[in-house]
């Protein structure tokens, strides 16, 4: 499974130098060590009680999941799977991180604020 961190800037500021980190493991504990091995944070912390946690936390079946409303996929209508398509959805410009359809190699090398850790 992939799990992303999405920094919530808690406290006015980003945590790392990657507002959204992507990682491979078999389950939350396993992605959360692997979090506070390479960055040496926990992604739990909340550094500010006002605006909440610093990073939402979500869990999906692969990395292309992961990205998909980012990239600007055709998702579906509980938002539960996509097609690798750009998306029809009036609404998805507001949702999309790039602002335009993207394959998923394209948005991995697109900006330097992602981070992808991929088991060994």
């Amino acid at each position: 499974m992939i799990v992303k961190y999405f920094d919530m800037n808690s406290g006015g500021f980003e945590k790392t130098d990657f507002k959204t980190v992507f990682i491979e493991a078999d389950n939350t504990v396993e992605s959360d060590r692997i979090f506070t091995e390479n960055f040496n944070r926990d992604p739990n912390n909340i550094s500010c009680t006002c605006c909440g946690h610093d990073y939402a936390v979500s869990e999906y079946p692969s990395l292309a999941n992961a990205t998909a409303a980012d990239r600007m996929c055709q998702m579906s209508e509980d938002w539960q799977s996509f097609e690798e398509k750009p998306s029809t959805d009036e609404d998805a410009e507001y949702y999309s991180k790039c602002k335009c359809y993207m394959t998923l190699p394209n948005y991995l090398n697109w900006s330097d604020d992602i981070k992808v850790i991929l088991k060994s």
